[in-house]
């Protein structure tokens, strides 16, 4: 199972603020067995959001896409997803009564322009969001199930964890992890260590091997996301050519 995410606004493509959306998700879908293939970052582009939607929908099974739900001009994820997928935004009555009912319970004034968070595509189905004002949504756009979610971090955060990882187990029926293995190696270079470690490479194709250099430290990084193989014995086979 793989996944990309697409990171959207000028503030993170201008370097104004850090990403870190990208880094939890990445995280968090690691632990799922859910393995991400690439993280886009694009501003605050109608056209740019749609033709990067359009490429993802033909490329993988999951997109998680942050940013652009708000209320202002500059909010344009869910028209650029209409786009993309040929629809229409439509106001959905089950994220305006969510809306409202945040707004009234905080004691805040729900104007025209908050309704705007409320107008999702046609074939979507909302996400709520108990932790701000912009609801998520989630939508299938050719071979890939899109999840739209705000670009604050403590409201994805929430959304994510309360509801999209659920939809997410129940859709593709997860029960595996990714397990990650990192071994540090001292007074090799790193040729040295690719060398001890090609023939594991050839035996076990499914594991995947990373190598960061450090002076006079090298860390082997081992990734395992198929579990039909024995894990157990792999991992044993790679401390023993290790030592």
């Amino acid at each position: 199972m793989q996944a990309y995410i697409l990171s959207t606004g000028d503030e993170v493509l201008f370097g104004d603020i850090i990403d870190t959306n990208s880094s939890y998700l990445c995280n968090a879908l690691k632990d799922m067995g859910i393995e991400v293939k690439k993280i886009i970052a694009v501003g605050d582009s109608i056209d740019i959001i749609a033709s990067n939607i359009k490429e993802i929908s033909e490329q993988t099974d999951i997109c998680l896409v942050t940013g652009g739900l708000g209320p202002t001009s500059d909010d344009l994820t869910a028209l650029a997803c209409c786009e993309a997928a040929d629809d229409i935004l439509e106001l959905k009555f089950d994220a305006l009564k969510f809306m409202k009912s945040y707004f009234k319970l905080r004691g805040f004034e729900f104007t025209s322009d908050n309704e705007k968070q409320a107008k999702l595509p046609s074939n979507a189905k909302m996400i709520g969001n108990h932790n701000g004002t912009a609801p998520g949504f989630y939508i299938n756009i050719n071979r890939c199930l899109f999840f739209f979610m705000p670009g604050v971090p403590s409201e994805m955060k929430l959304m994510f964890e309360e509801q999209v990882k659920k939809i997410l187990i129940n859709r593709f029926n997860l029960n595996d992890k990714i397990l990650i293995e990192r071994l540090t190696l001292f007074g090799l270079p790193e040729s040295k260590a690719g060398f001890l470690l090609k023939e594991f490479e050839n035996t076990y194709p499914q594991m995947r091997l990373g190598f960061r250099a450090d002076f006079l430290l090298i860390e082997v990084k081992i990734v395992l996301a198929d579990f039909h193989i024995d894990h157990k014995k792999a991992l044993t086979e790679v401390h023993v050519r290790k030592n």
